[in-house]
């Protein structure tokens, strides 16, 4: 939820300042909210269609974001949350990016056996 779309019914006055802006530190200061909402953003995140290493690439970023923005609300990633992300990752590549993935590590790593 957006900052506006909480305070959007409170009259802007002098008056109403506080009134707002405990709504505001009430919502915001929710950590398991703001757990919520990076975890909504990761699962939300689109599938790549197509081949495409810029659209890996931006996808590696966004998930990269979510895990610092979680690691700093104190949710640090243990071996089973870096499975689960990269579960949620392969889910979001294509076809193609994805076998070329499953090979590759077959050949570079023993993980996950």
């Amino acid at each position: 939820m957006d900052a506006f779309r909480i305070i959007q019914s409170i009259a802007i006055s002098d008056s109403n300042y506080l009134t707002a802006w405990e709504l505001l530190e009430d919502h915001y200061s929710n950590k398991r909210e703001q757990v919520f909402a990076h975890i909504r953003r990761l699962m939300s995140l689109n599938t790549i269609q197509c081949e495409s290493a810029s659209a890996v690439l931006s996808l590696v970023d966004n998930v990269n974001e979510i895990i610092r923005a979680l690691e700093i609300l104190d949710k640090k990633i243990d071996d089973f949350s870096d499975t689960l992300i990269l579960y949620v990752i392969l889910q979001k590549l294509d076809s193609s990016t994805k076998l070329w993935w499953e090979r590759q590590i077959k050949k570079d790593m023993k993980y996950l056996n």
